[in-house]
């Protein structure tokens, strides 16, 4: 029977699930992801619709339980990003990712405010409020604001939804005009030169509303012509070197926005 290449599959596999499930025009409040692997079989060729369907069926009840099984208030399906993340002759494992929204319901902070001391990584407060929130740190508190001030898309007929999605992965000390003399560390990504020597950061409020305004914009800068700002996630890391620097990495993730959709089939 007829196949699809493997980028092909995978762009009919997520559209089609962000066709169904999607609802993305709301404000919310709040994101949580879902990840499921599954492995389906391929020849030389490709991909058969036949096992395409069966994967779509599989999603369909991996996209739907994540839904039920959520604790999230008045949520709703945001994107759904299925990729290929190896393969082989016969088979291909497909890493799909579910994010759902819990819509807000008054006035979200967008800014950080005078509690907001957070150490680099995801290691809690610091400073006045040491010992707060272990589990949290300036990269998932940047991932939230980043993601809260990305707007909202309005559709008059049917839910918005996204398709023709594309990554933008950038790093602290990567390029040389992300240098800048205004910045806690010199770069307009967070970047941790001496953390070898002298351990982690402790970002005040000022930092990290600093690194909020230059990660949107960077965002901005490379969005792609005709592409929406899907999700940002901010992920902090350590590179293996002599000086054993820290930095933030982030990636940014673009879909082109469709009105239309059947989102809240679930409902």
């Amino acid at each position: 029977g007829e196949t699809l290449e493997t980028e092909e599959a995978m762009w009919h596999l997520t559209a089609l699930l962000n066709f169904d499930y999607g609802d993305a025009g709301h404000e919310f409040s709040e994101f949580v992801n879902d990840t499921s692997y599954i492995v389906i079989s391929k020849t030389d060729d490709g991909v058969s619709y036949e096992e395409l369907n069966n994967a779509y069926t599989d999603l369909q009840e991996f996209v739907e339980t994540a839904y039920e099984t959520s604790d999230l208030d008045n949520k709703h399906v945001y994107v759904v990003v299925a990729k290929a993340v190896s393969e082989d002759d016969e088979n291909m494992t497909i890493e799909t990712v579910s994010t759902l929204g819990s819509e807000r319901g008054g006035s979200a902070i967008m800014r950080f405010g005078p509690t907001d001391y957070w150490w680099e990584s995801n290691s809690g407060k610091c400073g006045p409020y040491l010992g707060q929130y272990p589990d949290r740190g300036a990269p998932t508190q940047l991932t939230s604001k980043l993601n809260l001030n990305l707007g909202v898309l309005m559709c008059e007929n049917g839910s918005i939804y996204f398709t023709d999605f594309q990554e933008i992965w950038m790093h602290g000390s990567d390029l040389e005009h992300l240098e800048d003399p205004d910045s806690p560390c010199g770069f307009r990504i967070f970047y941790n030169e001496t953390y070898s020597q002298t351990g982690p950061i402790c970002l005040d409020p000022d930092a990290l509303n600093y690194y909020l305004r230059s990660y949107a914009d960077l965002g901005n800068l490379h969005k792609p012509t005709g592409k929406h700002t899907v999700k940002f996630t901010v992920y902090w890391d350590v590179i293996i070197s002599y000086s054993y620097p820290s930095l933030h990495t982030i990636i940014v993730e673009y879909a082109k926005a469709n009105c239309g959709g059947g989102g809240g089939a679930i409902d």
